[in-house]
Protein backbone atom coordinates (compact mmCIF):
# COMPACT_ATOMS: atom_id res chain seq x y z
CA UNK A 1 0.00 0.00 0.00
CA UNK A 2 1.40 3.60 -1.12
CA UNK A 3 1.96 5.94 1.85
CA UNK A 4 0.17 8.68 2.43
CA UNK A 5 1.44 11.88 1.03
CA UNK A 6 3.48 14.27 3.78
CA UNK A 7 3.02 17.88 3.09
CA UNK A 8 6.13 19.81 4.17
CA UNK A 9 6.05 22.16 6.10
CA UNK A 10 5.34 23.76 10.35
CA UNK A 11 2.26 24.01 12.80
CA UNK A 12 2.68 26.72 14.86
CA UNK A 13 -0.03 25.96 17.43
CA UNK A 14 -0.56 29.02 19.40
CA UNK A 15 -3.85 28.07 21.14
CA UNK A 16 -6.60 29.29 23.22
CA UNK A 17 -7.44 32.89 23.72
CA UNK A 18 -9.23 32.29 26.76
CA UNK A 19 -12.56 33.74 27.58
CA UNK A 20 -14.51 33.45 30.96
CA UNK A 21 -17.86 33.30 31.95
CA UNK A 22 -18.56 34.06 35.97
CA UNK A 23 -22.95 34.05 36.94
CA UNK A 24 -23.65 34.29 33.01
CA UNK A 25 -21.36 37.86 32.53
CA UNK A 26 -18.56 37.61 29.45
CA UNK A 27 -15.06 38.97 29.37
CA UNK A 28 -11.83 38.78 27.85
CA UNK A 29 -9.12 37.24 30.11
CA UNK A 30 -6.56 39.82 29.19
CA UNK A 31 -8.48 41.97 31.20
CA UNK A 32 -9.33 41.25 35.04
CA UNK A 33 -12.82 40.65 35.45
CA UNK A 34 -14.63 43.23 37.33
CA UNK A 35 -16.31 41.12 40.34
CA UNK A 36 -14.57 41.55 43.32
CA UNK A 37 -15.03 39.05 46.19
CA UNK A 38 -15.02 41.87 48.82
CA UNK A 39 -16.25 45.44 49.04
CA UNK A 40 -16.25 47.83 51.96
CA UNK A 41 -16.84 51.12 52.55
CA UNK A 42 -15.81 52.86 55.47
CA UNK A 43 -17.71 56.21 56.10
CA UNK A 44 -16.89 58.12 58.96
CA UNK A 45 -18.59 61.14 60.40
CA UNK A 46 -16.69 63.42 63.01
CA UNK A 47 -18.13 66.85 64.20
CA UNK A 48 -16.68 70.36 63.26
CA UNK A 49 -14.34 72.05 65.72
CA UNK A 50 -16.51 74.45 66.77
CA UNK A 51 -18.96 71.74 68.30
CA UNK A 52 -18.21 69.71 71.76
CA UNK A 53 -14.48 68.77 71.03
CA UNK A 54 -15.47 64.67 71.52
CA UNK A 55 -15.58 63.74 67.88
CA UNK A 56 -18.20 61.02 66.66
CA UNK A 57 -16.89 58.18 64.67
CA UNK A 58 -19.40 55.89 62.79
CA UNK A 59 -18.00 52.89 60.87
CA UNK A 60 -19.76 50.64 58.23
CA UNK A 61 -18.20 47.80 56.66
CA UNK A 62 -20.24 45.66 54.19
CA UNK A 63 -18.72 42.57 52.89
CA UNK A 64 -20.08 41.17 49.84
CA UNK A 65 -19.49 37.79 48.48
CA UNK A 66 -19.30 36.45 44.98
CA UNK A 67 -18.27 33.02 42.58
CA UNK A 68 -15.34 34.01 40.50
CA UNK A 69 -13.31 32.14 38.04
CA UNK A 70 -9.76 33.20 36.30
CA UNK A 71 -7.01 31.61 34.59
CA UNK A 72 -3.91 32.25 32.67
CA UNK A 73 -4.39 33.96 29.02
CA UNK A 74 -2.89 31.19 26.71
CA UNK A 75 -1.95 27.86 26.35
CA UNK A 76 0.78 27.68 23.67
CA UNK A 77 1.64 24.00 22.05
CA UNK A 78 5.33 23.16 20.50
CA UNK A 79 5.54 23.81 16.80
CA UNK A 80 5.20 20.47 14.59
CA UNK A 81 7.68 19.84 11.55
CA UNK A 82 5.33 17.88 9.08
CA UNK A 83 8.26 16.17 8.01
CA UNK A 84 8.40 13.92 11.39
CA UNK A 85 4.50 13.34 11.72
CA UNK A 86 4.24 9.25 11.51
CA UNK A 87 1.55 8.09 9.14
CA UNK A 88 -0.33 7.24 12.32
CA UNK A 89 -0.18 10.72 13.37
CA UNK A 90 0.98 12.32 16.80
CA UNK A 91 -0.35 13.86 19.93
CA UNK A 92 1.13 16.86 21.25
CA UNK A 93 0.81 18.32 24.44
CA UNK A 94 0.46 21.96 26.09
CA UNK A 95 -0.71 23.05 29.46
CA UNK A 96 -3.47 25.23 31.08
CA UNK A 97 -1.81 26.70 34.40
CA UNK A 98 -3.77 28.38 37.25
CA UNK A 99 -7.43 27.68 36.85
CA UNK A 100 -8.34 28.85 40.15
CA UNK A 101 -11.99 29.34 41.14
CA UNK A 102 -13.26 31.48 44.38
CA UNK A 103 -16.24 31.18 46.41
CA UNK A 104 -17.35 33.62 48.83
CA UNK A 105 -20.81 33.20 49.35
CA UNK A 106 -22.27 32.73 52.53
CA UNK A 107 -24.91 30.04 51.98
CA UNK A 108 -22.02 27.73 50.04
CA UNK A 109 -24.65 26.50 47.44
CA UNK A 110 -22.10 24.74 45.60
CA UNK A 111 -20.44 24.90 42.05
CA UNK A 112 -18.72 23.49 38.92
CA UNK A 113 -16.60 24.31 36.62
CA UNK A 114 -16.62 23.50 33.03
CA UNK A 115 -14.58 24.08 29.52
CA UNK A 116 -16.22 23.94 25.93
CA UNK A 117 -13.53 24.90 23.14
CA UNK A 118 -13.91 26.06 19.30
CA UNK A 119 -12.15 24.22 16.42
CA UNK A 120 -8.83 25.47 15.28
CA UNK A 121 -8.05 27.23 12.23
CA UNK A 122 -5.26 28.72 10.31
CA UNK A 123 -5.07 32.17 8.35
CA UNK A 124 -6.37 30.23 5.15
CA UNK A 125 -9.75 28.33 7.49
CA UNK A 126 -8.55 24.95 7.20
CA UNK A 127 -9.51 23.28 10.05
CA UNK A 128 -8.50 20.52 13.21
CA UNK A 129 -11.43 19.64 14.35
CA UNK A 130 -12.51 19.73 18.14
CA UNK A 131 -12.64 16.44 18.65
CA UNK A 132 -8.63 16.27 18.25
CA UNK A 133 -8.54 17.82 21.19
CA UNK A 134 -8.73 16.07 24.71
CA UNK A 135 -8.13 18.32 28.40
CA UNK A 136 -7.57 16.03 31.35
CA UNK A 137 -8.08 18.07 34.56
CA UNK A 138 -4.99 18.34 37.35
CA UNK A 139 -5.44 17.32 41.05
CA UNK A 140 -7.17 20.20 42.63
CA UNK A 141 -5.23 22.53 45.73
CA UNK A 142 -6.78 24.59 48.49
CA UNK A 143 -7.17 24.48 52.27
CA UNK A 144 -10.14 22.41 52.40
CA UNK A 145 -10.99 19.94 49.96
CA UNK A 146 -13.80 18.36 51.61
CA UNK A 147 -16.90 17.98 48.76
CA UNK A 148 -15.06 18.86 46.23
CA UNK A 149 -13.78 16.74 43.12
CA UNK A 150 -11.93 17.09 39.69
CA UNK A 151 -13.45 16.36 36.16
CA UNK A 152 -12.46 13.14 33.85
CA UNK A 153 -9.94 13.08 30.70
CA UNK A 154 -12.29 14.53 28.01
CA UNK A 155 -12.38 14.23 24.18
CA UNK A 156 -14.76 17.10 22.89
CA UNK A 157 -16.71 15.92 20.47
CA UNK A 158 -18.01 18.95 19.15
CA UNK A 159 -18.01 22.83 20.09
CA UNK A 160 -21.03 22.54 22.74
CA UNK A 161 -19.53 19.77 24.74
CA UNK A 162 -18.74 20.49 28.02
CA UNK A 163 -15.56 18.86 29.77
CA UNK A 164 -15.81 18.91 33.74
CA UNK A 165 -13.10 20.64 35.57
CA UNK A 166 -14.24 20.74 39.12
CA UNK A 167 -17.22 20.14 41.17
CA UNK A 168 -18.45 21.48 44.77
CA UNK A 169 -21.18 20.14 46.21
CA UNK A 170 -23.89 21.77 47.90
CA UNK A 171 -22.70 22.86 51.37
CA UNK A 172 -18.84 22.84 50.27
CA UNK A 173 -16.96 24.72 48.55
CA UNK A 174 -16.10 28.25 49.95
CA UNK A 175 -12.75 29.36 49.56
CA UNK A 176 -10.51 29.35 46.84
CA UNK A 177 -9.15 26.14 44.51
CA UNK A 178 -6.79 25.69 41.79
CA UNK A 179 -5.77 23.32 39.34
CA UNK A 180 -4.03 22.95 35.80
CA UNK A 181 -5.41 21.23 32.75
CA UNK A 182 -3.47 19.11 30.61
CA UNK A 183 -4.41 19.84 26.73
CA UNK A 184 -3.84 16.61 24.41
CA UNK A 185 -4.31 17.27 20.43
CA UNK A 186 -3.99 15.05 17.63
CA UNK A 187 -2.14 15.36 14.61
CA UNK A 188 -3.03 13.93 11.31
CA UNK A 189 -0.17 13.53 8.37
CA UNK A 190 -2.63 15.14 6.06
CA UNK A 191 -2.79 18.17 7.45
CA UNK A 192 -2.22 21.62 5.89
CA UNK A 193 1.08 23.17 7.28
CA UNK A 194 -0.26 27.05 9.29
CA UNK A 195 -0.09 28.52 12.49
CA UNK A 196 -3.40 27.23 14.20
CA UNK A 197 -5.57 28.97 17.32
CA UNK A 198 -8.76 27.95 18.95
CA UNK A 199 -10.41 29.44 21.74
CA UNK A 200 -11.86 28.03 24.86
CA UNK A 201 -15.03 28.78 27.61
CA UNK A 202 -14.52 28.18 30.91
CA UNK A 203 -17.26 28.47 33.19
CA UNK A 204 -18.26 28.61 37.01
CA UNK A 205 -21.62 28.87 37.97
Amino acid sequence: MPKKKIFWGWIILSFISFILITNNLQAEVTTTIPVLSNQTTTPILIKSKDEPSTPLVSVETKVKGNLKISTSKQAIFPDVNLNEVPDEGLVTNSQIEQVIAKDSRHNSPGWSVTATNTHFYNNESEQIAVNNLTIVPGDISGKDLTGISKGEGHVFQNTDDPALLMLALPGYGRGKFEQSERLELFIDVGIAPGDYSAVMIITIQ
